[in-house]
């Protein structure tokens, strides 16, 4: 079914989308529980705005920084009482009037004003303009608001009703008004699975639509000048646009070689711009521990770099566990080299939050031991390293391929490995564990019911990254990971009080046969989006065929044996109103999925093509392999709308997509960048694979 089958066209769908997040905040506002005086009942609806804008920052910026269709206007319509949103603000500050808790004036330019105010300060914090972590940014908001409700003057004022509140001059609101004027950010993949909650959403996608994609063609293909180590070769793209290289301005990819090589490449024509070669502080010795030098440990560069774009750097941690900043047009060192992990460790996806760069380590390579680690690099010269230690062993690693998992609630997240459970001794394994971002002390914990059936199957929570996302007021955090079951928690109380109970438990969707090592069940990370309708979805990456006691699922995509994408709505329980998966569809097969993208309609997913069977060593990993296939699936049905064939030279081993203004890129074992988009003109004959199934 075509994205656009029942809009006119792309402003049809995004003004049915604008109008399904303004939907969403008139019931958070109208359903709020408001008591206390006016100014705490004020500040109430403050942190309902807040919260629904930082969990949903996309949709923030489509409700209330792009022209739509049916937008409520000032004066006209917010007096007529038609911008439901607005209403409540009015309907306080009208009390406080009549209360003479405020002077009289323009009930309606005041609301208007606060909300400019508030919607201008929200517009800077997106755009990495205010350099704060989320709670200092609340309270950032709550003094603006104060300052605007008492003033700011300090002469003397003319004599005021008793207890009334001096609102600020119109001038202040102007100036909030004024800031609506700056651009969000272009089009970038700044991390690994687009943003820090790990969802695998391209909101601002809008070149491929489910009417042009069939139309994809390979548009370059780079053979690097890396050597694959063992099932290693290059970690996941990530791309900046508007970068100032030698070459001109230009959109940027860059991918990083396990062997110590970081590769910047022009998104338009795959040309290397630079490349920069780390030299190792210390050496390597494969007697450091038991796995070191294996696939496990494979001595080099295994996380996902991450792009600063409002320093244009690009953070890379070295083979030897060294932090390197480098500038985005030139590959210079502009940070660094700072000692930030243990040397040759397993490190993952780095991710960049309020001035600190975030990362897991995993499976006690080079020594290291298992969680979260952080660094603040907004002073060069002062670098500030913590650790979230969640074992004093090997054990309890976070190995997901997102690494760790940023919520908009001022935590971290992570599934983890096998090992021990003893939260009094710090040990936490085989648990879903939130540190907080600003100490990276554990925070709350999930421990399954079954913990024990688990870590006696090898069925531990790391081989997955869960997802961060809004959904009506609450946060959410959805996890899977080898059992083939999924858990909806409550991202600020992720276990409930005894930390065992859930929001929703799915049944057993894949994994059928109980292996622990053969790709089977869920690995990599799972990924979300909101459609046109409102509707929250969730994206499962499933290895192996669906589970017997699996839900049917109302769309089928064709059989099953080696894999699939299985899609589900959040909805909620008719009984208690939590929120629990509905099954939609589950595509055909492929042959060991990656976590998948989402971008305007459309599902871009990778069928890897690797073994994933572990047993019999390493060599018979490279023995039954074909090569990966991008594949595009319409989001609502599975259906597939793309298939690259045999473009792609070979497999991959953990890897991922990166979607940037119509250009889908993609790596393989053999160290090739590919690039899929359009033809110039997307009319012309196709080249190369373009057809589903083809």
């Amino acid at each position: 079914m075509a994205v656009y089958r029942h809009f006119p066209d792309r402003a049809g769908l995004l003004n049915v989308l604008a109008d399904a997040g303004f939907e969403d905040l008139s019931l958070r506002l109208t359903t709020a529980r408001l008591s206390g005086d006016i100014e705490k009942r004020l500040n109430k609806v403050l942190d309902i705005y807040l919260d629904h804008a930082l969990q949903n920052p996309k949709l923030f910026e489509l409700m209330f920084l792009r022209q739509h269709q049916g937008a409520r206007c000032f004066t006209n319509d917010f007096k007529a009482g038609q911008s439901p949103t607005a209403n409540v603000m009015t309907h306080l500050i009208q009390e406080g009037m009549e209360k003479g808790v405020f002077r009289e004036d323009d009930v309606w330019e005041i609301a208007f004003e606060m909300g400019a105010l508030l919607q201008g300060l929200l517009m800077l914090y997106f755009g990495r303009r205010m350099d704060m972590p989320v709670s200092r940014f609340r309270t950032f908001c709550r003094r603006a608001f104060s300052r605007y409700m008492h003033g700011m003057t300090s002469f003397e004022q003319p004599k005021k009703e008793p207890h009334s509140i001096e609102t600020m001059p119109v001038r202040r609101a102007c100036m909030a008004l004024l800031i609506l004027s700056f651009p969000f950010a272009a089009a970038d993949w700044l991390t690994f699975a687009h943003d820090p909650q790990r969802s695998g959403w391209a909101f601002e996608e809008n070149t491929l639509t489910s009417e042009n994609v069939s139309k994809l063609t390979l548009r370059w293909k780079t053979k690097l000048d890396n050597n694959s180590y063992s099932l290693s070769a290059l970690t996941s793209p990530v791309v900046a646009d508007k970068v100032s290289t030698a070459a001109g301005t230009k959109t940027v990819v860059y991918v990083a070689g396990v062997t110590g090589t970081v590769f910047a490449l022009a998104a338009d024509t795959g040309e290397q711009l630079w490349r920069h070669t780390f030299k190792n502080f210390v050496e390597s010795k494969k007697n450091v521990y038991v796995f070191q030098g294996t696939f496990l440990c494979p001595n080099g560069i295994t996380a996902t770099p991450v792009i600063d774009k409002t320093t244009n750097t690009l953070y890379v941690i070295g083979p030897d566990g060294m932090l390197y900043g480098l500038d985005l047009g030139s590959g210079l060192v502009r940070y660094g080299p700072v000692q930030f992990v243990a040397p040759f460790s397993k490190n993952w996806s780095l991710s960049l939050t309020d001035g600190k760069i975030y990362t897991t380590l995993s499976q006690g390579c080079g020594n290291g031991f298992s969680g979260f680690y952080s660094i603040d690099v907004r002073d060069r010269h002062h670098p500030m390293i913590q650790e979230g230690l969640l074992s004093d062993t090997n054990t309890a690693g976070i190995w997901g391929r997102g690494g760790p998992v940023i919520g908009t609630n001022g935590r971290v997240y992570g599934g983890t490995g096998d090992g021990v459970f003893d939260p009094s001794a710090g040990d936490y394994s085989n648990t879903v564990v939130a540190a907080s971002l600003s100490d990276l002390q554990i925070a709350d914990y999930f421990l399954p019911p079954n913990w024990a059936y688990l870590n006696r199957n090898d069925f531990d929570l790391g081989s997955a990254s869960p997802v961060f996302f809004g959904w009506r007021n609450r946060n959410l955090l959805a996890h899977g990971a080898k059992e083939g079951v999924i858990y909806l928690m409550d991202a600020d109380s992720l276990g409930g009080k005894d930390h065992q109970t859930v929001l929703y438990t799915s049944p057993r969707l894949g994994n059928d046969r109980a292996v622990c090592c053969e790709g089977l069940g869920i690995w990599g990370g799972l990924s979300t989006s909101r459609d046109a309708a409102g509707d929250t979805w969730l994206y499962v990456p499933m290895g192996g065929p669906a589970a017997a006691a699996a839900p049917r699922f109302p769309l089928t995509n064709g059989d099953i044996s080696k894999g699939s994408i299985m899609a589900f709505r959040v909805v909620p329980d008719v009984k208690t109103g939590n929120p629990k998966l509905e099954p939609a569809w589950i595509s055909g097969n492929f042959w060991q999925p990656e976590p998948v993208v989402i971008a305007n309609g459309i599902v871009f997913a990778l069928s890897t093509g690797e073994n994933a069977v572990q047993k019999g060593g390493e060599a018979n990993r490279f023995k039954n392999t074909r090569s990966a296939v991008l594949r595009a699936l319409d989001a609502r049905t599975g259906k597939e709308l793309f298939n690259s064939g045999e473009t792609m030279t070979t497999w991959v081993h953990f890897s991922g997509l990166a979607v940037v203004d119509g250009r889908i890129f993609a790596v393989d074992h053999d160290s090739n960048v590919y690039s899929f988009g359009l033809p110039p003109n997307a009319s012309e004959p196709q080249k190369g694979p373009t057809a589903a199934g083809r």
